[in-house]
């Protein structure tokens, strides 16, 4: 419930056209901190795409709260190519 997190999640990515056939891997590395007593998560989460040898960086805060929890994210993507600011919510029980 309070404290540090850290995980990976490594997914192959499988390019289907004929133009370059590449296949390449998707590499997250996420660090996430809630304090106790905290309503507020934090975590950031850098990707890295082995193909394209490119790197995005996300930023989350999440509400905390039992059932529906909305979180703010800015997304750097493709190194610096594109931004993001992106509105959710998540279900937690």
């Amino acid at each position: 419930n309070s404290g540090i997190s850290i995980s990976n999640r490594t997914r192959a990515r499988i390019d289907a056209t004929d133009s370059d056939n590449k296949t390449g891997y998707r590499l997250d590395n996420r660090v996430s901190y809630t304090a106790k007593d905290s309503q507020f998560s934090f975590s950031y989460n850098n990707v890295f795409f082995t193909h394209s040898d490119t790197m995005d960086h996300e930023l989350r805060m999440t509400w905390t709260r039992s059932g529906f929890q909305p979180y703010f994210e800015f997304r750097n993507q493709a190194d610096d190519s594109n931004n993001a600011i992106v509105l959710g919510a998540s279900y937690g029980f």
